[in-house]
């Protein structure tokens, strides 16, 4: 057999060889047919210099009448169309291999496809934020009136060093996932809305689904909308913002977090991508603007001209287009913008931004739209914080407050607000970094609305940075997985007074604060009173340690009920009663 190589185009990126087999016959690989004349593969790609999230078409070009065509794209996908189109979820070269076949015997060619970065050069950028002591809540006196009290009372929270994303997800990233899973077969979609395989937790909604959804599907791949590769990904769902979390860690090699079944997500353990904590996100969000707090991530400027954040009535360049009106990632950087890199909708050809990223380089932390977090939304968890002295790294409620009016479910928390601020600037107050909101209004009705399909909703990730010591950790909370009871832990340590209620993050819920050492046991009665075994020292028979010798009573404010003594010369209580 004789190999002859040709090359067929050279263009910017984009290098297409490709390789021509003879041997006077059928393919080597191929039984020769007896009639008729063999199919010769060939094939052109388009566009010229295609980029990753960009739908590439291959255009069937083979002489000889085949009548079956095999596909190979190099990345592990696969086709049997005549002309298929096909989607690289990443840069890179790629061998696409085309094998034609009829009666009279095949034939293939292979190109190597080279992709490059998808829109215009973006790269994600992660902060590191350290850890610190925060007040937490609205400092303003700013009253939501559709939740006026969850904001409230200020309480001060610890949160641990984490690294958080400068910019929302975009939908090139979020197109880029996937197109990798479901080459793995880790994903299906059912009707235009993107599912785990065999799951029933929707991630994310086409197009076909919200006609007006950023991301399309056909022929097998995901596309981005034209123009939209560098606006943040919108309608999706929370399960949707864990699932790219948890294929974000498996690439950079860390433990995902989630389970896409049930959502539990351990925020004190493991060093994958996550969403973040209620309270983490709203102290990276403040910025360490704390002397004094101030309203909204860049300061208290109200944003009247419209050039800090993306809101309803400012003015940007994608205002007057279709919904959803979303601005690219980082678009409020304090730099002239030109409808020649973005090709807006907007008449003016340029358009003058300030800078309305924070302290830490975070951007849009107000406005473009709301961020899901990872805690259920309950108006009064922070009381429930104040009142079981809950300050470090609040891990949020272990469940939601239930909507009768909506579905009569609970829903997840939602930070940030959105393009579409329901009214304008006298709705500021969405955008400000204390404020709370349930995600039951974004959806579920599919309508295409502005307030409707999720179009309003994405999210940014942050990863725990667990490298602040390299000594084994030896106490606090050192596993906590699924064989963990769900429940409390009542814990009281050997030579102390205090008595803990300790949840499953390890934190106490609750503390009494007794006379004496114990006597190695205490138990918790259904009115929330305490029963306590007490050393007496020096009474009864000396067994060796542990001994008690009363037994006391108190309640959940720590107030001493009753007591009694029990033990003589011959018999005393030994770590029990």
């Amino acid at each position: 057999m004789m190999r002859r190589w040709t090359t067929l185009l050279t263009s910017g990126l984009l290098t297409l060889s490709a390789a021509l087999s003879s041997c006077g016959g059928a393919d080597a690989t191929d039984p020769g047919g007896t009639t008729g004349t063999r199919p010769t593969a060939a094939y052109s790609v388009s566009p010229a210099s295609p980029t990753a999230g960009q739908t590439v078409t291959f255009t069937d070009q083979s002489t000889g009448a085949p009548t079956s065509w095999s596909w190979s794209f190099g990345d592990g996908g696969t086709s049997a169309a005549q002309s298929p189109t096909h989607v690289f979820g990443a840069a890179g070269s790629y061998t696409v291999k085309l094998k034609v076949l009829n009666g009279a015997g095949a034939d293939s060619t292979s190109k190597s496809v080279t992709i490059a970065a998808g829109g215009t050069a973006f790269s994600p950028t992660w902060v590191k934020i350290a850890g610190g002591t925060y007040s937490m809540g609205d400092h303003h006196n700013f009253v939501d009136p559709e939740h006026p009290t969850d904001e409230l009372p200020l309480h001060d929270v610890t949160i641990s060093p984490f690294y958080m994303s400068t910019t929302l997800v975009t939908n090139s990233e979020y197109v880029t996932y996937l197109n990798a899973a479901l080459r793995n077969a880790q994903i299906e979609v059912r009707s235009g809305v993107v599912y785990v395989t065999g799951g029933t937790n929707p991630l994310v909604y086409t197009a076909t689904a919200v006609p007006k959804s950023s991301i399309l599907y056909a022929d097998g791949a995901f596309t981005t909308r034209a123009g939209r590769d560098l606006h943040p990904v919108v309608g999706v769902r929370w399960f949707g913002a864990a699932a790219f979390a948890n294929w974000l860690s498996t690439r950079d090699g860390y433990t995902p977090c989630y389970s896409l079944t049930t959502g539990a997500c351990d925020v004190s353990a493991g060093t994958g991508y996550r969403l973040p904590t209620e309270a983490e996100w709203e102290y990276a969000a403040r910025g360490g603007q704390v002397t004094p707090y101030r309203q909204f991530p860049w300061g208290d400027d109200t944003n009247a001209d419209g050039r800090l954040a993306n809101w309803e009535g400012s003015g940007d360049p994608w205002e007057t287009g279709d919904i959803p009106r979303t601005t690219p990632v980082g678009f409020y950087n304090g730099s002239v913008r030109q409808k020649s890199d973005y090709n807006w909708p907007g008449a003016m050809t340029t358009y003058q931004t300030r800078d309305g990223s924070n302290a830490y380089g975070l951007y849009d932390m107000g406005g473009n739209v709301w961020q899901w977090i990872n805690d259920w939304y309950a108006s009064s968890y922070y009381q429930y914080c104040v009142t079981n002295h809950i300050t470090t790294n609040p891990p949020g409620p272990a469940s939601g407050d239930v909507f009768t009016d909506h579905g009569n479910l609970a829903y997840r928390g939602l930070r940030g607000g959105t393009w579409y601020n329901g009214g304008g600037q006298q709705f500021y107050g969405y955008a400000r970094v204390s404020n709370r909101d349930p995600s039951w209004s974004l959806g579920p009705a599919m309508d295409g609305t502005p307030e409707s399909s999720w179009l309003q909703v994405g999210f940014r990730l942050v990863r725990p940075d667990r490298s602040g010591s390299t000594t084994p950790r030896t106490v606090g909370l050192m596993v906590n997985n699924a064989k963990a009871f769900t429940g409390y832990t009542l814990l009281s340590p050997i030579h102390s007074p205090e008595n803990y209620l300790l949840n499953n993050a390890g934190q106490y819920v609750h503390k009494w604060t007794a006379v004496g050492e114990p006597g190695r046991s205490s138990y918790l009665l259904e009115n929330g009173h305490l029963i306590r075994a007490r050393a007496m020292g020096g009474v009864g028979p000396n067994t060796g340690g542990g001994e008690g010798g009363r037994i006391e009573e108190y309640n959940w404010d720590g107030q001493l009920v009753w007591s009694y003594d029990y033990y003589s010369a011959t018999y005393i209580a030994h770590h029990d009663f």
